[in-house]
């Protein structure tokens, strides 16, 4: 009796649709592949199914694989990415803005742009990156067609952590746009800076350069690079430059402890009253 109810526990599910197949051959992919970085590979493209399967199984392959004690935290922080999109999908806000605070993701920005083409050399000394003299928030740069100047991005336009350059600054192309956010740490620490980007991106921390990458264009996903920055006890400032030739403009960033985890921190758009930068 034993046999027959194991056996009938391991036959397939009659009456399974392809994509519910497929979801149930992510589910046993990320059981089989354990705790290393390949991992992640059944959870990309899985809300590709939403419209195929009930919006519920999607979203429970995405809990359990949330909740599995197996996976990395960085697979883990894909699985929750596409939970927080799940989540909205389903009309639950709350719970999105629980998924994204577990993430890390910087949510508050200021932008300027677009300036001309790559803009190392005007934008190096309007920026001041290479010294401590404070950003001036006020000033008004030459950009691409007239002046330019910075301004909040309005958080409801950041959605899924991710800034809309192309949609905050015009002309959207051949061009170059930086922003800036202030976070704070309530101890000194090391960190990991995960960005996404469309194309060429650069990331300081205290004006420290972080991360370089200068790949020409790709889509735009989570954590396509990362590097190990300091955060000092109290504020610090992050900048993030991002070139666009053509098309899509955007990018997305998050604060990590080096291995994955989360760290506490709080941001803002806007630099705290006397703000100096940390040596």
């Amino acid at each position: 009796m034993c046999s027959l109810v194991l056996t009938l526990a391991a036959a397939p599910v009659f009456g399974e649709s392809p994509f519910e197949r497929d979801l149930s051959g992510r589910r046993r992919d990320l059981a089989a592949r354990g705790s290393g970085p390949e991992a992640v590979v059944p959870i990309l493209g899985v809300l590709e199914l939403w419209d195929a399967v009930a919006p519920r199984q999607t979203d429970a392959f995405l809990a359990d694989a949330i909740s599995s004690p197996r996976i990395s935290p960085l697979v883990r922080a894909h699985a929750l990415y596409a939970a927080e999109a799940a989540a909205l999908r389903l009309g639950d806000a709350e719970r999105a803005r629980s998924l994204r605070a577990r993430l890390g993701l910087l949510e508050s920005w200021q932008v300027l742009g677009p300036l001309p083409g790559a803009g190392v050399d005007e934008t190096g000394r309007v920026l001041s990156l290479d010294d401590a003299r404070p950003l001036d928030l006020d000033a008004r740069v030459p950009g691409k067609k007239g002046e330019v100047g910075w301004r909040i991005v309005e958080p409801s336009l950041v959605r899924h952590g991710v800034v809309p350059v192309g949609a905050l600054v015009r002309p959207n192309s051949d061009a170059t746009a930086y922003a800036v956010t202030w976070l704070y740490s309530g101890t000194t620490r090391n960190v990991a800076v995960r960005v996404g980007s469309t194309g060429p991106v650069r990331a300081w921390v205290n004006r420290r350069l972080a991360l370089a990458t200068d790949i020409a264009e790709r889509p735009l996903n989570l954590d396509q690079d990362a590097a190990t920055a300091r955060l000092e006890k109290g504020w610090n400032q992050v900048v993030v430059k991002v070139t666009v030739a053509d098309g899509a403009w955007s990018f997305l960033a998050r604060v990590t402890a080096l291995d994955g985890h989360s760290v506490p921190f709080v941001s803002r758009a806007t630099p705290p009253p006397r703000f100096v930068l940390p040596k």
